[in-house]
């Protein structure tokens, strides 16, 4: 499996230059920690120890870091993709109780209406006057 790569000149994410490689191999063949090798070229001791390992050795890290990053990725999605559905299903239900209340509403006010209407000769008059109205606007 090969990965990009882009040129060191380019790559913001290198600490260390080839050149400054070759200075922490020598030294650590000399006797240098890898302590006092981070310390001295500011970095870590995990990138000084990536650096002092074999290649064979490297490409394994290599692999399990990737397998994690494309691990992380997956999940990513897989959280994505929960939360659009989770929001699409919130918006169906409030779509269903704004319906509800509605048609609740509406039964409410005939129902208020209808009772109002057979106990209240005043207020049956009014509607037939409205409705005679409306008619005649209508038809004009």
């Amino acid at each position: 499996m090969k990965y990009p790569r882009l040129p060191e000149a380019l790559d913001k994410r290198r600490k260390l230059t080839s050149d400054q490689i070759e200075v922490i191999k020598k030294l650590n063949g000399e006797g240098w920690s890898q302590r006092k090798l981070a310390k001295e070229f500011s970095v870590s001791r995990a990138i000084i120890f990536y650096h002092l390992v074999d290649p064979e050795k490297r490409k394994e890290i290599n692999k399990h870091r990737y397998e994690k990053l494309i691990e992380q990725e997956m999940f990513d999605l897989d959280i994505a993709k929960r939360h659009r559905d989770q929001t699409r299903k919130s918006h169906k239900e409030c779509l269903k109780k704004s319906l509800q209340k509605r048609l609740y509403k509406g039964k409410a006010t005939y129902k208020w209406k209808k009772n109002k209407y057979h106990t209240d000769a005043a207020f049956r008059e009014k509607t037939k006057k409205q409705a005679r109205e409306a008619y005649h606007r209508n038809k004009i």
